[in-house]
């Protein structure tokens, strides 16, 4: 569960954290639509887009709140790296094609987030 500085008699805190994911979302839409190379455009604004929501979120709800979400999106990056790097060699190593490798990957993605999130943020 969530730790918040404010309260959530109102349910304002959870609006609002929601409205800057769908935010952000809309950003990395906007930057993948007109981008040539696909995804490059979506991986390549998502540091900048983290930082400027990790600034917004220390404006908004304070330094405590904002570490859990840097802790939290640091378990992703790290995730996603092992996602990449096992994507990679499914692909390189054994040949495999794009889809099942991705699959695959995004399976033991899922995992190690979860664990990330069992033993560290929970």
């Amino acid at each position: 569960m969530r730790q918040t500085s404010k309260g959530d008699s109102d349910g304002t805190t959870h609006i609002s954290i929601s409205r800057r994911r769908v935010d952000r979302l809309a950003f990395c839409v906007h930057g993948g639509c007109f981008e040539t190379q696909g995804f490059a455009g979506l991986f390549g604004a998502a540091p900048s887009v983290g930082l400027a929501t990790l600034a917004l979120t220390v404006v908004a709800d304070g330094k405590t709140y904002a570490s859990i979400e840097a802790r939290s999106m640091t378990a992703g990056a790290v995730a996603f790296f092992a996602y990449a790097c096992i994507a990679c060699r499914l692909m390189m190593r054994f040949q495999w094609k794009a889809l099942p490798a991705s699959v695959s990957a995004l399976v033991l993605w899922a995992g190690i987030a979860f664990a990330f999130w069992i033993v560290l943020l929970r």
